[in-house]
């Protein structure tokens, strides 16, 4: 019986990209690493694709052939797309037009960026206030609810950057607050005490 070469790998790495590597540098941020056998003579670039289902890629960024560090070329991502698993490819584009990828390697992050909304202080001695974090800008809805289901304060708020913003003071009691977000219309519902 012929002897066959070795099976051919169903996932292979271009000739000249090897050590792809993905490693989580923090909760929000991964490092894509790859070294090259680089040819000085073939015009190429590198492009790191990113995807949240391992299917549909993105560009994320490019980097030439020239960007070589001395352990291999480097990119940092920090996720913007929400938390859970983030898959990642490289794909180098030659001036011709041809291109070839590396393997999809997967890794998961949270995204940190993400608004967060607070009541502060709660429980409170009757001051209301509201703590927002990695919020840009945007108008909100504030209202508050006593345990009868009677709305006893509402206000629209434009909110420009991070920081707390005292809004009303209340009688000591529970109360219910919900935020809607004007523009996007989402909402949360937080209770509140008042001591």
């Amino acid at each position: 019986m012929p002897t066959c070469g070795p099976p051919i790998p169903s996932a292979t790495l271009p000739l000249n990209i090897r050590s792809f590597n993905i490693r989580k540098v923090n909760t929000d941020k991964a490092e894509i690493t790859w070294s090259g056998f680089d040819n000085p003579n073939a015009s190429y670039h590198y492009e790191i694709e990113m995807s949240r289902n391992g299917n549909n890629f993105t560009s994320i960024g490019t980097q030439s052939k020239t960007e070589f560090e001395a352990n291999g070329y480097r990119f940092l991502y920090t996720a913007k797309d929400g938390s859970g698993n983030y898959y990642f490819r490289v794909k180098q584009v030659y001036s011709s037009g041809y291109v070839r990828f590396t393997d999809i390697k997967s890794i998961e992050l949270e995204n940190t960026d993400k608004p967060k909304i607070n009541i502060f202080p709660n429980p409170s001695n009757g001051v209301v206030g509201i703590k927002f974090a990695n919020i840009s800008s945007g108008k909100f809805l504030i209202q508050i609810s006593n345990t009868q289901g009677q709305t006893v304060f509402s206000k629209e708020e434009e909110i420009i950057g991070d920081g707390v913003r005292y809004i009303t003071t209340l009688q000591r009691g529970m109360y219910w607050l919900r935020l809607i977000d004007v523009t996007s219309h989402l909402s949360c519902v937080n209770q509140l005490l008042i001591k």
